[in-house]
């Protein structure tokens, strides 16, 4: 039987293993360190990346600034900065540029990339700035809602141009420990939180983010907000309302602790101007005040209270009836009228009121009619609408007639009708006959 003596293997050792093991961890972290560290490799890939994109912003600023001199030298009207801009416009097609000379001489120039100062012998150099921003655009106020007993969270960043050393991030005021903020690694964004149960703040805190020796602020809040869930009654269901000039007052009672705002519409739209008045927290009660525009018309318009979840069905609606007055009366003919007494023709004329607006509420008209010196000049008899018939009696005068709305009874017009005896004819009276 042959045997193998296992003493003279060569191998490597658990011990040798771990050991290399280790050794190639820490040429891994040597690695890791020389790509990403503050000195590392991309960060300084970075650094350059942004210097030579830096470089040629500058270089077109400055040949912008030099063509805006041979521009001003060649007296063409336009100043340097107009010209800076249109140049550097033609560069960065669809970006906002902003060009300033400042009193000592100097020219500011904001470009997408940062702001750049052109000194009196065209040197041109970046501006170091710091300032927060939220979806791009510079943030004052940054208000974190619990809606509905959830908080929510807000993201603000810091844009720094210019400037290098340690970001640091502060929260001042009386009320700072209700809010916190949660950093990114490079910490130029911190999520501001808050939790579930906090009281809204009765006054803003302050957060700050610094760099470089240089600052950058804005107002936090924290609001709560309860959605509406129902309304309970709306005041009043019905209203009947005059077309430009009066008001209209409308209450919704919500949900206990409701803070969320309703959503009022009208239908038709346009003829409504819906102003909110009042929410009452105590009473759980939102006012809004309706005005009628001059141009409604007469009828219906619907007033309707909504959440913005859109899923309000009961006592959100209110019915208005929009009452159009009578603004003025015509009448016609607007013509002289002379009837004859009675014989055989021009006994009769008829006279038509019209009503202004067209779309007035009520068109109803009233006539009367007095006579001088006595009774018997005329008479009146309703025909269709507002048109009556006059005819003249047997005695010459005159007779006023007048056309009164029956909406407004300031609202009238007259109009007034000679009677004259007609001459050349017979008249019997009993066994007398008159000529005249």
């Amino acid at each position: 039987m042959e045997t193998k003596d296992f003493k003279e293997t060569k191998g490597i050792t658990l011990i040798s293993l771990v050991v290399l093991i280790i050794v190639l961890l820490i040429l891994a972290g040597v690695s890791i360190m020389t790509l990403t560290g503050d000195n590392g490799l991309l960060n300084r890939t970075t650094e350059a990346k942004n210097k030579t994109e830096q470089a040629g912003v500058m270089e077109d600023i400055r040949l912008a600034y030099q063509n805006a001199l041979i521009g001003k030298y060649a007296e063409d009207g336009k100043s340097i900065e107009y010209q800076i801009k249109e140049d550097l416009e033609k560069i960065y097609v669809g970006s906002t540029i902003e060009v300033k000379e400042e009193e000592d001489g100097t020219y500011t120039v904001k470009t997408p990339d940062g702001t750049y100062s052109i000194d009196e012998n065209g040197n041109i150099s970046k501006k170091s700035e710091i300032s927060l921003k939220k979806d791009g655009s510079i943030v004052e106020i940054i208000t974190v809602q619990i809606i509905d007993g959830e908080a929510k969270s807000e993201t603000i960043t810091a844009d720094i141009k210019g400037l290098e050393g340690e970001i640091n991030w502060t929260i001042t005021g009386d009320e700072k420990d209700k809010i916190q903020l949660s950093l990114s690694e490079d910490k130029k964004t911190a999520t501001i939180t808050t939790s579930n149960d906090t009281e809204a703040t009765s006054e803003d805190v302050i957060i700050t983010v610094s760099c470089g020796g240089k600052t950058a602020s804005c107002s936090g809040k924290i609001t709560k907000v309860v959605h509406v869930s129902s309304i309970s009654s709306i005041t009043p269901t019905e209203a009947t309302v005059t077309r430009g000039s009066n008001t209209q007052a409308i209450t919704a009672t919500v949900n206990s602790g409701a803070t969320e705002e309703l959503i009022w519409t009208s239908e038709p739209s346009g003829y409504v101007t819906i102003t909110k008045e009042e929410i009452n927290a105590i009473n759980n009660t939102q006012t809004v005040r309706l005005t009628i525009a001059e141009n409604a018309p007469a009828g219906k318009i619907t007033i309707t209270a909504q959440n913005h979840d859109n899923n309000i069905e009961e006592n959100n609606e209110v019915t208005l009836t929009v009452y159009v007055p009578v603004s003025s009366i015509g009448i016609s003919p607007n013509t002289e009228v002379t009837l004859k007494t009675s014989g055989t023709t021009d006994r009769t004329v008829e006279l038509t009121a019209t009503i202004l607006p067209n779309d007035a509420t009520n068109k109803e008209i009233n006539w009367t009619i007095t006579t001088e010196p006595e009774s018997g000049v005329a008479s009146l008899s309703t025909t269709t609408g507002n048109t009556v018939t006059v005819t003249a009696g047997n005695t010459e005068g005159t007779v006023t007639v007048t056309a009164t709305s029956l909406a407004d009874g300031t609202k009238k017009v007259s109009k007034t009708i000679t009677v004259e005896r007609e001459l050349g004819y017979f008249k019997q009276e009993g066994t007398t006959a008159y000529y005249y």
